[in-house]
């Protein structure tokens, strides 16, 4: 019985998260700019995915590079190969 509830679990938290991040998002411009004006408001969702592209996007490309430069250089192994040669798809 436990099982079948799996998607559940996923929806409730899908449904948590997005009102949460709705309820910061309206509260950051309640406090900040006049929501009669909507381009107001699209300057605070812009404002938003802007510092969300900022906080992600580094890790994002230092993971990229560890993937593509540094990897190939720490190990090896019977099975090393397949790894290695994956991360070569990168130079292409």
């Amino acid at each position: 019985m436990f099982v079948l509830g799996w998607d559940y679990a996923v929806d409730s938290f899908y449904w948590i998260s997005g009102f949460t991040c709705a309820a910061v998002c309206y509260e950051r411009l309640y406090k900040k700019r006049n929501l009669s004006n909507p381009l107001s408001v699209f300057y605070g969702i812009a404002d938003a995915w802007g510092h969300k592209f900022y906080k992600v996007y580094p890790v994002y490309i230092a993971l990229i590079l560890y993937y593509w430069k540094i990897m190939p250089l720490l190990g090896h192994g019977p099975i090393w190969h397949r790894l290695v040669g994956s991360s070569k798809l990168c130079d292409d």
